[in-house]
């Protein structure tokens, strides 16, 4: 929210990136956008399905740097023969 073309500190903004793998683009893409986020849920994958997929490693390094701090992750997709888990969800909030 905007007041007088300035951020209203009291608002609580809240984002849900899904963006196929691509979620570090995203982050380092929109840096600047993070910066009234208080908290974002993201998908992390464990393993890459494609070349250019971001891994929960690159996500975590977009994401400490902006002080967010991983609040919430749980079970996303996986192989129900093996069990092995190639994404979760994480929630993330802005520790500053």
């Amino acid at each position: 929210m905007l007041v007088q073309g300035k951020r209203n500190p009291s608002t609580q903004s809240f984002l849900r990136i899904n963006a196929k793998g691509n979620a570090a683009k995203v982050l380092n893409g929109g840096a600047q956008a993070l910066q009234g986020i208080k908290a974002l849920q993201i998908k992390l994958l464990l393993v890459r399905i494609y070349d250019e997929d971001s891994l929960i490693g690159d996500i975590l390094t977009s994401l400490y740097p902006e002080e967010f701090k991983r609040h919430h992750a749980y079970s996303g997709h996986y192989d129900e023969k093996t069990g092995a888990h190639f994404q979760m969800n994480g929630n993330f909030v802005r520790c500053s």
